[in-house]
């Protein structure tokens, strides 16, 4: 029985696990290599950075951080689950960034990722922006931008490949925010605030203060190049004295405005709410030709050098409640002015303002000027209660004031709130319910709703998804928006061991591959449907819709349909048939009317595997809507409709209950990923090919092997053994297959190492009995190796001790994107080892490693099954039988995520808490599906980290209950077909001579130093007067660095290769002339 995912399917049961917040210190006086506690604190905020997962708060202790590079954010958290970055108890963390150069790529922050809350943080001295905000539903709260080289804060994209509005920065929010003496060299582009060019829809200023910038307070410009921005909200922000600086100093080309709302004639329509602009060095408010339809509210423009107001022609602005006074220039308003305003020109107005109409007009502190009384209403003023009621504004009295401060405060109601629904559902629908306080058809912007989550007799809750997430049964949600938010609950009694009950829902706007297969009919708009719709059927007998869903054992399954069935001649007998068979009437009773959704549920029995259900209308007229169904049961997934269907069958001995075919040996997990320049791994695919039958042709092949990178298949012959411990190391080159022959390809008491390898394929081979100190098979700094049906063991027993052999298989040293499959793991004690130490100067290194391990069948082994430091790995389906200590470990901040495995007899079946460290946080387990039985310990879990998982690639799944009886027949060597090709020609092995390479010939040299933190060398030797090029790739094969055609001499030359901005970690380079190409890798440190 198979099910195909892909790893966003598994997230909405993997978001309701536990999920216990940490807090990560940083401290002026922290060390790089602190652990991140309290006591502990790290200096770095990148080190914090990396550390955090949704739900993390990263606190910042007070006094100045001195950094020199860009702090780039590429994660994120989640809705419900932001990662904080916050000033720790009311101190004052400053962080400057003074010794960078003005450069447009200096920028201090990069906010990239989604779901991030800065707050009380202090930004200041970038090379460029203090922060560029690129990411999405981000809160910046209190935070202040200063002495920047360009705009303190701009919200723009951060890729230039982002090419449409919906890949920009939307839904961010910046609240009490200040910007302040932000300056260029030419003096004359440094805002306080931007957002403009490449800026998405939601954006919301909120009581913000801009002055001092020696551009413009707010920059919304946009250009034709990129077209429209989203319509960006300013409420409560004040804009004063842009154009010169707190010290004196003055604009040259700047632009001088309080407030710029656009550009180029592009017409966007901006909300500006109860804002102020005073003392500005030109216009107070201007639309910069942005001629479109921008709605002044409440606005106060006082004092401003130019003019207080100035649109331009064409354009259809709404001004209602604004106050204009003291402008060198008569206000210049384009569109309708028709509500209540009071403006600086010669229009006849219902009022008039002069100085005795305010508390004062001396501003109070740069950062919150009107707090002494400034622009104020004075209580006698005519002004009071003088304009209309316009939505999104609160007022105090019989009606708004006009200008930005309200006399008295805001304290009515919003006449028009913005007000949104709330829908709640529970899943399964049998499984509980959820009270909701206040209860209430709409909600207005910003309320909070307190929700409780109830469980049936038999079921327990398990957690929230949609708009909120988390387990306590308790939960809230602010009101921004139309939320959706189911609570799911499961089974309390999953039948002493075996499946674990789950639900599977089907919704009518699901896929074939999602089990939605077929319907007689067309989908209807509801507005109270899940999806806002549901399936109609025609208005006649024998009209069906088809699913199909995974069960897991045989047995008894739960089927729910929700539906309305409120027409005045509906009809209400269906027939439920399974596999095509009528297993059932129902009545579907009618409903309240055609909006009222209900459910309704039967019970039958289905078989292991693929099962096919449909619902067939029993007689001709209009039948009920259906707007999804729910399987719940044992194990209940999601099937393809493609699939064949199963039979109930009766299995006479329980050994060959099914067989994958051979397409499914092929290769999944982190070996298909692209990266490190590869697309995917091929081994010696197309390369010419050798065959080995003694250790001697093996030794001289790997040392033929040495730096050498033309592809290249190894067939291994028989049986290659030797009387004394032995290790073939095959280093330093790229592009090769060792393969096994037939069923015979063994190597006895001799290891392999893959060292500084890439594009590797290893299958079909016995590894056995290598004596300690050498492992069987070793992986070290490679990239992109496939492991497959290997047998791997030693012996076990009386006389074995845990040193009698070394590791099975150990990936070390920063190798990834590994797969490891349909391997037979066994009779060993250090089994496989995933990063060697525990060391923090190897953390940078083993961090990278990406390794998956599934279908691999573990058997009476020790330890390690296997133990991982610092990296990642996807372990699914894998069968770990009589394991006398324990299965997985999860050491030094390495993630692990376990998906439908069974552990039997196992002391301990996964632990996060085992090898503790001192000063180092322990690791990370996130797993579900797993089957554990027999006399197996429990996971010992302290920390999931469920969140940090974004698989990039698909991969398929079996049950767990399956693996037992399925994969022992499946893995180690002779289940392949391994042949040679009769058309291959077979290359001799000969012994690798050593060549000095000199003026000669072309060699590069490994760069040094290496690791290096700012600048590394590159030597190397051409034989002739000849262009080189250098094109650097990150770990994910993304080219970050490229010199074209450097023209260089015969004979020793030398590049030196700058750091910049890249972030610390592992790279790739290639070196190439138009004859020769070398491949290398660097690393960077901090």
């Amino acid at each position: 029985m198979k099910s195909i995912f892909t790893f966003l399917a598994l997230i909405f049961c993997i978001g309701f696990m536990s999920v216990q917040a940490m807090d990560i210190y940083v401290s002026p006086n922290g060390r790089d290599s602190g652990s991140g506690s309290q006591s502990n604190p790290l200096y770095s905020l990148d080190d914090a950075i990396d550390l955090a997962n949704a739900g993390d708060r990263i606190y910042m202790r007070g006094g100045t951080y001195r950094y020199s590079s860009t702090i780039k954010i590429l994660k994120s958290g989640r809705s419900g689950s932001v990662i904080s970055v916050l000033a720790y108890n009311g101190e004052v963390p400053v962080l400057n960034f003074s010794s960078m150069s003005e450069n447009d790529s200096n920028r201090g922050i990069v906010l990239d990722g989604d779901y991030w809350h800065f707050k009380n943080i202090i930004i200041e001295e970038a090379g460029d922006n203090g922060m560029l905000l690129s990411g999405s539903n981000n809160v910046l709260e209190g935070c202040i931008f200063r002495a920047n080289h360009d705009t303190g804060l701009q919200i723009s994209r951060f890729s230039s490949s982002d090419n449409s509005i919906s890949q920009w920065p939307s839904n961010n929010l910046i609240l009490d925010c200040e910007a302040y003496d932000n300056r260029d060299s030419r003096n004359e582009d440094a805002d306080g605030f931007a957002a403009k060019l490449t800026v998405g829809v939601g954006n919301v200023f909120r009581n913000c203060v801009s002055h001092h910038n020696i551009d413009d307070g707010w920059d919304l410009y946009a250009k034709p190049e990129t077209g429209p921005i989203g319509i960006i909200t300013l409420e409560g922000c004040i804009a004063h004295n842009n154009g010169i600086l707190t010290g004196g100093g003055s604009s040259g080309g700047g632009d001088k405005n309080g407030f710029k709302l656009g550009g180029s004639g592009i017409k966007i329509n901006h909300i500006v709410r109860r804002c102020i602009a005073y003392n500005n060095g030109k216009h107070g408010f201007t639309d910069n030709s942005n001629i479109g339809s921008i709605e002044f509210t409440n606005c106060t423009s006082y004092n401003n050098k130019e003019y207080n107001f100035h649109t331009r022609d064409g354009a259809s602005h709404i001004f209602k409640n604004n106050l204009s006074y003291r402008s060198t220039s008569n206000d210049r308003l384009r569109g309708d002015t028709s509500a209540p305003n009071v403006f600086d020109n010669k229009d006849s107005w219902p009022y008039s303002v002069g100085s005795s109409d305010f508390v004062t007009l001396t501003p109070g502190p740069d950062n919150n000027p009107t707090s002494n009384g400034f622009l104020s209403l004075a209580a006698n003023s005519d002004l009071i209660n003088a304009g209309v009621r316009s939505s999104g504004i609160k007022y105090n009295g019989s009606a708004p004031d006009l200008g930005a401060l309200e006399y008295g405060g805001t304290t009515s109601p919003d006449p028009d709130p913005e007000t949104y629904k709330l829908t709640l559902q529970a899943s399964p629908s049998t499984g509980g319910s959820i009270s909701v306080s206040p209860n209430k058809s709409d909600y207005e912007n910003g309320e909070s709703v307190t929700l409780t989550a109830t469980a049936n007799s038999g079921y327990t809750f398990v957690g929230w998804s949609g708009a909120i997430s988390g387990s306590a049964n308790t939960a809230s949600v602010t009101m921004t928006s139309d939320k959706t938010i189911t609570a799911t609950f499961e089974s309390a009694d999953n039948g002493g061991g075996g499946e674990p009950e789950t639900t599977v829902r089907i919704e009518d706007t699901h896929s074939s591959a999602q089990g939605l297969c077929d319907y007689d009919g067309s989908l209807k708009n509801y507005d109270n449907a899940d999806n806002g719709s549901a399936i109609n059927l025609s208005n006649s007998a024998d009209k069906s819709i088809v699913w199909k869903v995974n069960a897991a054992p045989s047995g008894q399954y739960t089927l729910t349909w929700r539906y309305t069935n409120g027409g005045n001649s509906a009809h209400t007998q269906a027939i439920v048939a399974h596999n095509g068979q009528p297993v059932r009437d129902l009545t579907f009773p009618k409903t309240k009317d055609k909006e009222t959704f209900v459910t309704i549920s039967t019970t039958i029995s289905l078989n292991e595997g693929v099962n096919e259900l449909s619902l067939t209308t029993a007689e001709n007229g209009e039948f009920a809507d259906i707007d999804w169904i729910e399987v719940t049961g044992p194990g209940a997934s999601f099937a393809n409709c493609s699939a064949k269907n199963s039979e109930s069958v009766v299995v006479e001995n329980a050994t060959d209950l099914f067989r994958i075919s051979a397409e499914d040996y092929r290769m999944a997990g982190y070996a298909t990923v692209a990266g490190d320049g590869y697309q995917t791994t091929t081994g010696g695919a197309g390369g010419s090919v050798v065959v080995i039958s003694s250790l001697k042709e093996l030794e001289d092949w790997a040392s033929s092997r040495e730096k050498e990178t033309a592809p290249q298949i190894a067939y291994l012959s028989g049986k290659i053994s030797s009387s004394k411990s032995t290790v073939v190391t095959i280093k330093h080159g790229a592009n090769i297959s060792i393969l096994g022959l037939g069923d015979g390809a063994e190597l006895e008491n001799v290891g392999l190492n893959i060292r500084n390898y890439d594009n590797v394929i290893v299958r079909n081979l016995k590894i056995h009995e290598v004596f300690y100190p050498n492992d069987a098979l070793t992986i070290d700094e490679c990239s992109h190796v496939w492991v497959d049906h290997l047998e791997l063991h030693s012996k076990i027993g009386p006389g074995i001790g845990v040193d009698t052999y070394d590791g099975l298989l150990d990936i070390k040293k920063g190798s990834r994107f590994v797969t490891v499959s349909w391997c037979y793991i066994h009779d060993h004690m250090k089994t496989s080892l995933i990063g060697h130490t525990n060391n923090s100067g190897q953390k940078e290194q083993d961090r990278q490693m990406r390794i998956t391990y599934h279908h691999n069948y573990f058997y009476n082994t020790y330890g390690r099954n296997p133990s991982l430091r610092y990296g990642a790995i996807h372990m699914y389906n894998n069968y770990f039988d009589k394991i006398s200590d324990y299965g997985l470990a999860a050491r030094v901040g390495a993630h692990a995520l376990v998906e439908n495995n069974h552990y039997n007899d196992v002391d301990i079946s996964m632990t996060t808490d085992k090898f503790p460290v001192s000063g180092l946080p322990n690791g990370y387990i996130c797993q579900l599906g797993n089957l554990l039985t027999g006399d197996t310990g429990a996971p010992i879990i302290s920390q999931t980290g469920c969140d940090w998982w974004n698989l990039p690639y698909e991969y398929q799944m079996e049950s767990a209950s399956t693996l037992a009886r399925a994969l022992p027949s499946q893995v180690g060597v002779g289940k392949i077909d391994i042949s040679i090709n009769s058309n291959a020609v077979i290359a001799n092995v000969e012994s690798h001579k050593d060549v000095v390479m000199s003026a000669a010939g072309f060699e590069v040299e490994n760069n040094y130093p290496n690791p290096f933190s700012v600048k590394t060398s590159i030597q190397f030797h051409l034989d002739e007067d000849e262009p080189v090029s250098l094109i650097v790739y990150d770990m994910m094969g993304n080219e970050v660095y490229k010199l074209e055609h450097k023209d260089c001499s015969r004979g020793l030359n030398e590049i030196t290769f700058h750091r910049g901005n890249l972030p610390a970690g592992i790279y790739t380079y290639i070196l190439s002339t138009p004859r020769n190409a070398a491949k290398k890798r660097l690393s960077i440190v901090r």
